[in-house]
């Protein structure tokens, strides 16, 4: 166990997370699907969106198409 969650809820992380870390500085409260903070979310993915294209974030593809990501490289 890694502080208050399992080995295998950091290895399973679900694909959005949003934690009130005034109220829950452990960050056992995923708020990412409450419909309550469904803009903020929103807001915060568009915000990362922009910054990613800006950088020319490679990943950028293939994460917002939700497909597994092929990685070739060679061993010397």
């Amino acid at each position: 166990m890694l502080g208050e969650r399992t080995l295998e809820a950091y290895r399973h992380r679900p694909r959005h997370e949003l934690f009130d870390l005034q109220t829950d500085s452990l960050e056992l409260h995923n708020l990412a699907e409450c419909s309550e903070h469904a803009e903020l979310l929103k807001n915060l993915q568009n915000k990362l969106r922009q910054w990613r294209e800006k950088t020319q974030d490679p990943w950028l593809e293939s994460y917002e198409e939700d497909r597994p990501i092929k990685i070739n490289f060679a061993l010397n």
